[in-house]
C-alpha cells in the first residue's frame, strides 16, 4: 500500500437513511503507511496465535478469541480508512472495546481484568477529549470530513478563542491513546497482562493511533506549529527518558518491554516536535529539513512497530519455555534456545537503531538534519543520544540476564522447560518474518523510497519537496545534501557532521554495554522514589476518594424515596420531550 504514492481512492457508501448521510472510505498516502504496519503486525500476530492460544489458554473458548481478534483488525483498518471524525472516533472506540475483551481473555487472571478495565476507562476518556476537539473544529468550519477540514483551514485561521482548548484537549486525548507520560498509567499493566499476541498488537499497532491523530490534526489539518512543537518536545522528552529509565529497573520481562514502548513512542513524538519547530519557520531550507525529520520520525515509528512486536513474541516464547516472567529467574537460554537468542539480537538491532535496520536510517537522518539546522536544536541531539544509550542499556540487560548469565535460580531450582520438544513453527516463523521485514529494507534501501514519497505527499502542498534529492543512503552510510538556503558550512564541517552521525549510534551502544550495571542501579533508585511518591500522594488519595464516592452512591441507590424521585423526574422529562415533538 505504501507504493501507492500520492494516489487517493474514495469509496462512497450510501446507507439509505438520508441523502446527506454519506460514508467515505479513503486510502491516502499517509493512511497507507499505517495500513502497511497493520498488515505486518496483524498478520504475524494471527500466525503466532494459532498455537499460542491453544497451549496457553486451554480453559477458554478459542472461538471468542478469534472473533474479538478479527473484529479488532477490521475496526483498526477502518480507523485508518475513515475520512470523517465521526467514523474515526467510532471505530477507535470499537477497537478499544475489542482490545479490552482480548486483554481480559483469561478469566482466571484478575490482574488482566483490572488492567482491561483501566485501559477501557482511559481510552474512552481520551476519545471524549478528541471528539470534543473535533466538535470545536466542526463548529468553526462546518466540515465533518478530514479533507473538508484541510481545505477550510488552508484558507482560514482558527479562532483565537478556541485555539488553546483545541490544542490542549486534542493533544491530551492523543497522548492518552499513545501512552505518553504522564498519561501512561494504563500501558504497563495492559501490555504486560494481555496474551502475548495482543501485547504485540497493542504495542506495535494500537499506540500508533495516537501518533496518527497528532499528525492528521496538527500537521495536516491545522498546520499550526507555534505552540505545538513545544508541547510535543516536552512530552516526548519526558516519555523518552522516563520510559527508558523505568524499563531498565524492571525484572518482569513484559513490563520492561511495555516501558520501552513509552520511551520509543516518546522518541517519535520528540522527533515530531523537532520537525514542527523547523516547519514553523516556513522558509525554504528549513521546510526541507523539517520534512526530513518528519519523514524519519514516521519511518522510526514503522521500525518500532516491527521491532516491538518481535520483542514481545520473543518474550512470549521465553515465558512459554520457562514458565516465569522474572528476569532474575532466567539465564543460560543461549544454549537451549539459540533461535530465540538470534531473534532477541535482531529486535535489539532494530530498536536501538543499529545498521542495517530501518531504525538506523531514520535515526541518522534525524541526527544529520538537526546538525544541519544550526545550533538551536543541538540540545535535542544530546537528548536523543542519551535516549539511545538508555535503549542500549535495557536491551543489553535483557539479553544478558535472559540468555547469557546463569542465575542461582536456574542452577539450584532447575526450572523445567515446558517446551521440551521445541516450539511450533507458527511461534517461530513470525519472529523471523518481522526481523527480516526491518533489516531487508535497510540492506536494499531502494525499497524505502516509495514509503518516503508517500509520507511527503501526505503533507499539505506548501511542504511538498523532493527530499529524496537531498538524501543518499546505503546500509552503512547516510548522507544529506543540505539546502542552499541554509547557512553555508565547509566541507570539513560537513564531513565531521557525517562521521559524528554515523558513529553516534554504535558508540552509544558500546557505551551502554560498558555502563549498563551502573545505570541499572540508578534506575532502581529512581523507580523506587517515583513509585513511592506516586502511590503515596496520588494513588492512595484517589483510591480513598473513589471509595467514599462509591459508598455514597450505593447509599443513595439503597434509598427508595430518592430512587423513586429520580425515576419520576426522568419520566417527566421524556413526557415533556414527547409533547414538544407532537406539537
Amino acid at each position: 500500500l505504501s507504493v501507492l504514492g500520492n494516489v487517493v481512492y474514495d469509496y462512497t457508501i450510501q446507507p439509505g437513511l438520508t441523502e446527506d448521510l454519506v460514508y467515505r472510505v479513503c486510502i491516502n498516502p499517509f493512511s497507507a503507511l499505517f495500513l502497511l504496519t497493520l498488515v505486518i503486525v496483524g498478520s504475524t500476530a494471527v500466525i503466532y496465535s494459532l498455537e499460542y492460544i491453544i497451549y496457553h489458554h486451554m480453559t477458554e473458548d478459542p472461538q471468542h478469541y478469534w472473533l474479538y481478534l478479527s473484529v479488532l483488525i477490521l475496526t483498526t483498518t477502518m480507523v485508518f480508512l475513515s475520512d470523517n471524525f465521526i467514523s474515526f472516533i467510532f471505530f477507535v472506540d470499537l477497537s478499544v472495546i475489542m482490545s479490552t475483551f482480548l486483554i481480559a481473555y483469561d478469566r482466571t487472571n484478575l490482574r488482566a481484568r483490572r488492567a482491561a478495565r483501566l485501559y477501557l476507562l482511559m481510552s474512552i476518556f481520551g476519545s471524549a477529549l478528541v471528539l470534543l476537539t473535533y466538535m470545536m473544529l466542526y463548529i468553526e468550519s462546518g466540515q465533518l470530513s478530514f479533507d473538508g477540514l484541510r481545505k477550510y483551514f488552508n484558507t482560514h485561521t482558527l479562532d483565537e478563542g478556541i485555539l488553546l482548548p483545541v490544542i490542549m484537549f486534542g493533544l491530551i486525548g492523543f497522548f492518552i491513546k499513545s501512552g505518553m507520560a504522564p498519561f501512561h498509567t494504563w500501558l504497563p499493566r495492559t501490555h504486560s497482562e494481555a496474551p502475548t499476541p495482543i501485547s504485540a498488537i497493542l504495542s506495535g499497532l494500537m499506540v500508533n493511533i495516537g501518533v496518527y491523530g497528532i499528525v492528521t490534526t496538527y500537521f495536516h489539518i491545522l498546520q499550526y506549529h507555534d505552540m505545538i512543537y513545544l508541547i510535543l518536545f516536552i512530552i516526548g522528552l519526558v516519555s523518552t527518558l522516563y520510559g527508558a529509565v523505568i524499563a531498565t529497573a524492571q525484572d518482569d520481562i513484559k513490563r520492561l518491554i511495555a516501558y520501552s514502548t513509552i520511551s520509543q513512542i516518546g522518541y517519535v513524538v520528540l522527533a515530531l516536535g523537532m520537525a514542527s519547530y523547523l516547519l514553523s519557520y516556513n522558509k525554504p531550507g528549513y521546510i526541507e529539513l523539517g520534512m526530513l525529520v518528519h519523514t524519519a520520525a514516521l519511518l522510526f515509528l514503522l521500525n518500532h512497530s516491527i521491532g516491538k512486536s518481535l520483542l514481545f513474541f520473543t518474550a512470549g516464547n521465553i515465558i512459554s519455555h520457562l514458565g516465569v516472567r522474572d528476569l532474575s529467574k532466567m539465564g543460560g537460554l543461549v544454549r537451549s534456545q539459540p533461535s530465540l537468542y538470534s531473534t532477541a539480537i535482531m529486535s535489539s538491532i532494530i530498536l536501538i537503531g543499529l545498521p542495517p535496520s530501518i531504525g538506523f536510517l531514520a535515526k541518522t537522518i534525524i541526527h544529520l538534519a538537526i546538525l544541519g539546522s544550526g545550533p538551536v536544536l543541538i540540545y535535542d541531539l544530546s537528548i536523543a543520544t542519551l535516549a539511545s544509550i538508555l535503549t542500549a542499556v535495557y536491551m543489553i540487560r535483557f539479553i544478558y540476564k535472559a540468555f547469557i548469565h546463569e542465575t542461582s535460580h536456574i542452577k539450584y531450582h532447575k526450572i523445567v522447560s515446558r517446551h521440551t520438544e521445541g516450539f511450533p513453527a507458527t511461534m517461530i516463523i513470525p519472529l523471523y518474518i518481522l526481523g527480516f521485514t526491518s533489516i531487508i529494507p535497510g540492506v536494499f534501501t531502494w525499497i524505502i523510497n516509495p514509503v518516503i514519497e508517500s509520507i511527503v505527499h501526505s503533507m499539505p502542498a506548501i511542504y511538498h519537496c523532493s527530499i529524496l534529492g537531498y538524501l543518499y543512503y546505503s546500509p552503512l552510510v547516510v548522507l544529506i545534501k543540505f539546502p542552499e538556503n541554509l547557512v553555508k558550512i565547509s566541507i570539513i564541517e560537513e564531513a565531521a557532521m557525517v562521521i559524528f552521525s554515523l558513529v553516534l549510534i554504535p558508540f552509544t551502544t558500546m557505551l551502554g554495554h560498558s555502563i549498563w550495571i551502573h545505570i541499572e542501579k540508578i534506575s532502581y533508585r529512581v523507580h523506587g522514589i517515583i513509585d513511592k511518591l506516586y502511590h503515596e500522594y496520588f494513588i492512595r488519595k484517589t483510591y480513598y476518594f473513589l471509595e467514599n464516592l462509591l459508598m455514597r452512591i450505593e447509599e443513595l441507590e439503597d434509598s427508595h424515596p430518592i430512587t423513586l424521585l429520580v425515576s419520576l423526574s426522568l419520566l417527566m422529562i421524556i413526557l415533556v420531550m414527547l409533547l414538544n415533538s407532537v406539537s
